[in-house]
C-alpha cells in the first residue's frame, strides 16, 4: 500500500486538497490525502480522505506527530503555513529517518525567508534586483515608505504609503521593525516547486 500525504494547518485549503489528491492519484492510485488542524470545525475537513485534529503547535512534540504518521502509514507531509515551518524544517532529518518526507526546504533557507532583512540581504549579494530594506529609517531615502514585522507573515502589522514621520511613530507599535520605499504598482508572488535536487519542477505565479 502506498504511503498517504498529509497537509497540515489546512484551515480552508480546499484548492490545495484538490491540487494535492489529482498528483497523489497520479503517483499512486491508492494514496490518500489527509488533513490536520487544530481547529476540529475547519473547512477544508470535508475535502479530506481523514483528518486529524492536530494539537497547536506551541504544544506539539515531534514524537508524538512522528507516532501519528507511522500509526497510519503517513509517508509525505506538506507543512502549508508560516508559523509552522521552524518545526518542521528542524526535525526534517529525523522524521526522513522514519520514512516521512516533509516538503520543506532546509532551516537555513526556511530562516533566511522568515527574517525580511536576511532574504533582503541574500538576493541583494547575489545580484538580484530587490527592494531596499533596513533598520533603520534613515537608510531608505523616500517620501513614502513601508513598514512591517522584520520576522514572519509579511501581512502582518503593516503600514503601506506613509509619510516619513508616520512611518516612524508606526514602527513603534511593532517589536521587530524594518523600513522600505514604497512602491507604486501591482504586486504578484510565485511559489516555485523544486525536486531535491534542486531542478524546478513548477511555477505557480499570482497577483496579490
Amino acid at each position: 500500500m502506498s504511503p498517504n500525504v498529509l497537509i497540515t494547518s489546512l484551515s480552508r485549503k480546499t484548492p490545495l486538497v484538490s491540487v494535492v489528491r489529482d498528483a497523489a492519484s497520479r503517483f499512486a492510485k491508492d494514496m490518500q490525502t489527509w488533513g490536520a488542524d487544530s481547529d476540529p470545525e475547519c473547512i477544508g475537513k470535508n475535502s479530506v480522505d481523514r483528518f486529524w485534529q492536530m494539537p497547536p503547535m506551541h504544544r506539539l512534540k515531534v514524537r508524538e506527530f512522528r507516532d501519528y504518521c507511522l500509526e497510519n502509514g503517513v509517508g509525505y507531509v506538506i507543512p502549508s503555513r508560516d508559523g509552522e515551518l521552524q518545526f518542521f524544517a528542524e526535525n526534517r532529518e529525523l522524521l526522513a529517518g522514519e520514512g516521512i518526507h516533509i516538503m520543506i526546504s532546509s532551516l537555513e533557507a526556511v530562516d533566511i525567508c522568515r527574517d525580511k532583512l536576511a532574504f533582503f540581504r541574500k538576493l541583494n549579494d547575489n545580484g538580484f534586483s530587490v527592494i531596499p530594506s533596513a533598520e533603520r529609517l534613515e537608510k531608505i531615502d523616500s517620501l513614502s515608505m513601508v513598514v512591517k514585522e522584520r520576522y514572519g507573515a509579511g501581512s502582518r502589522e503593516i503600514g503601506i504609503n506613509l509619510r516619513r514621520e508616520e512611518a516612524r511613530a508606526f514602527a513603534g507599535k511593532l517589536k521587530h521593525p524594518i523600513f522600505q520605499p514604497y512602491i507604486e504598482g501591482r504586486e504578484f508572488s510565485a511559489d516555485l516547486y523544486a525536486l531535491k535536487s534542486g531542478k524546478v519542477k513548477g511555477v505557480v505565479p499570482r497577483w496579490r
